[in-house]
């Protein structure tokens, strides 16, 4: 029996496509002669890259090239390959490439009219590891009559006569516009020809994937920020965006290009320029996108309207379907109008002695504990920032109350809060973390104090050695009897509570505060030393405080291993569950609302689940089932 049948004897290769395309447009063959060029490096990188382990080929080639990556071995032999064949051509004039520092000018004898820019081998760095890697390219016309120089390839992508992209994944793929539209082909390794598989490839209006690099959250805008949540967290009830995210260009693009979708690689505050490259990496990628139905911009500018000024000109990267690319545009409209200078901050001061002042028979007293508090949080943080300088990582040698080992911060964070609101004059007794008894103001330092605080100076110290995000969490009562302090007075519900909140020590440091009428967050600001404004997450705090930014549900229930509940009531619990509810959210034990628990020692624990309305109640939908 024949297999005839099973072959189709009337393919459509790259050459074949572009000819006719060249026909149409009565072209003179010269850029079907330099994309076959093209194809041909390309079939090369891809079988160098399919033995790339066997041939030794792997590893770093011991330097970096002109943007700073590290050159691997593969790097040179595919920028050496492009180069070699498109000057063999004769079809080009001025070839630049991410590897080189300035642009290659050829020989007169060798000379064509084309300018092609590329990057031979991108996501080079995860060549190693064998994840889908590329080439990219963009093919401009000279548009000069002197002498071939730099000035000629700066152009903006808007005058782009082709560009593409080769992927080298499980099979190797050319994806290529001549600005008629976006057609794929894939390399038969049979015949050794680009095959055309996909014809003038649309894109989704709207996808269902995001894909970036998250590692940077603690360096991005708020305009990401801002935009990964509404993808995360939608409020009109629709599914959540997934997330994909391989570290090379050319497989992230082309998912998006195949699936719909965004991809971006913004700018930040450690890269204000961006990090991707106009000419060889932005400008190729954003015509394939805008060619397929799609959209790309840098935030304020379209992509291809951009001038460069020089060949290896950096450029912030957001592109895919069209509706998800107008949403981060949108974005960033909305905060560009945030821009201008704040000359009215609300400090916390000042909302806390406003708030005194709404509140008939204030006396002053509560705004001169939160200062105390706050001054204690300032030094917190200035440590926390200079733990590693300061040697105030690591163990002290001890366990706190509560089992847990102590660090050194621990006890210099429990210090300085212990110190502040004694010398507050507003206290009468305190409870911590790392304090087996109730700590008594001294006499002289509680005249008049009428305050009774319970605090915990530094949760989450056992992530200090890796720098994740850790707080301070305090919970202010008020005195209920005239007697001498005794732990009584601190065994109090959760809903006598006065005043609550904590600190974040993340990206930079936020202090979340409720005296009972709404939560607000206030911002450090280094510079002038008073917290303003609001950001960031992740320990208990930043659980909490992500929680409380974008809704859902922190949990910390009982278990086998810890059936009381692990977290602390008096200093931990009780208030979050104050600052969740304030917020709107709810907080409870799975059977008990938390502000409802009556505290019988002063380091008791409970379960502890707090969210939003609806993620809690179907919490305790399942609580009721299960019992």
């Amino acid at each position: 029996m024949s297999d005839q049948g099973l072959i189709d004897t009337n393919v459509i290769t790259l050459t074949r496509f572009v000819q006719e395309e060249g026909k149409k447009a009565k072209g003179t063959g010269e850029l079907t002669t330099l994309l076959n060029a093209l194809c041909t490096a390309v079939k090369a990188i891809s079988s160098a890259v399919r033995k790339a382990g066997i041939a030794h080929l792997f590893g770093i080639a011991g330097s970096t090239n002109v943007t700073g990556d590290q050159v691997k071995k593969l790097d040179i032999l595919s920028n050496d390959l492009v180069i070699n064949m498109l000057k063999a051509s004769f079809t080009s004039c001025i070839l630049v490439s991410e590897e080189d520092e300035k642009a290659i000018i050829v020989d007169p004898d060798n000379r064509g009219k084309y300018i092609v820019c590329f990057d031979p081998l991108d996501g080079s760095s995860n060549i190693d590891c064998l994840v889908s890697i590329g080439t990219i390219f963009a093919i401009y016309k000279k548009t000069t009559d002197g002498e071939p120089c730099e000035q000629d390839a700066l152009q903006p992508g808007r005058d782009l006569v082709a560009a593409g992209y080769a992927l080298y994944g499980s099979a190797t793929m050319m994806v290529l516009s001549t600005g008629q539209g976006v057609n794929c082909f894939m390399l038969d390794p049979a015949i050794g020809e680009f095959i055309l598989v996909d014809r003038d490839v649309r894109m989704k209006k709207r996808g269902n994937i995001y894909s970036l690099n998250e590692g940077y959250a603690k360096y991005f805008d708020p305009v990401v920020t801002e935009y990964l949540q509404k993808k995360k967290f939608p409020k009109d009830g629709s599914a959540p965006y997934g997330a994909r995210y391989v570290g090379s260009m050319v497989a992230d693009v082309h998912r998006t290009l195949m699936y719909g979708g965004v991809f971006l690689y913004p700018a930040n505050t450690k890269n204000p320029e961006g990090k991707l490259r106009l000419l060889y990496e932005g400008n190729p990628m954003a015509y394939i996108m805008v060619q397929a139905g799609g959209m790309a911009t840098t935030g304020s500018q379209n992509i291809l309207d951009i001038q460069p000024v020089n060949i290896h000109e950096r450029s912030p990267v957001v592109m895919g379907s069209v509706d998800d690319v107008q949403d981060y545009i949108d974005i960033h409209k909305k905060h560009a109008k945030k821009s201008e200078f704040n000359t009215d901050v609300w400090t916390l001061t000042r909302f806390v002695m406003e708030t005194g002042r709404q509140a008939k028979g204030s006396t002053g007293e509560l705004t001169q504990l939160i200062n105390s508090m706050l001054t204690a949080i300032k030094a917190i943080s200035s440590a926390v920032r200079k733990a590693g300088l300061a040697n105030l990582q690591g163990m002290a040698g001890s366990v706190n109350v509560t089992g847990d080992d102590v660090k050194k911060l621990d006890v210099l964070s429990n210090a300085l809060v212990i110190n502040m609101l004694q010398a507050s004059f507003a206290t009468c007794c305190m409870v911590s973390e790392e304090n087996k008894e109730l700590i008594v103001t001294p006499k002289e330092k509680r005249v008049g104090g009428k305050y009774v605080v319970c605090f915990d100076p530094l949760d989450g110290s056992s992530n200090i050695d890796c720098l994740a995000s850790i707080g301070t969490i305090f919970a202010i009562y008020k005195r209920t009897s005239e007697d001498e302090p005794t732990e009584q007075d601190a065994l109090q519900p959760g809903r006598h509570m006065v005043c609550a909140g904590y600190a974040l020590y993340g990206s930079a440091t936020l202090v979340a505060l409720s005296t009972g009428a709404g939560l607000n967050f206030f911002m450090l600001d280094p510079d002038g030393s008073a917290p303003y404004g609001a950001r960031y997450v992740g320990s208990m705090v930043s659980d909490i405080h992500r929680t409380i930014a974008y809704g859902g549900i922190f949990m910390y229930p009982a278990n086998e291993k810890s059936p009381k509940g692990k977290l602390r009531l008096l200093y931990e619990c009780n208030p979050i569950a104050f600052l969740i509810e304030q917020a709107g959210g709810v907080a409870t034990t799975g059977t008990q609302r938390i502000l409802d628990v009556q505290p019988e020692a002063l380091h008791q624990r409970v379960p502890f689940v707090v969210g939003s309305p609806d993620d809690v109640a179907e919490y305790l939908s399942f609580v009721k089932k299960y019992q």
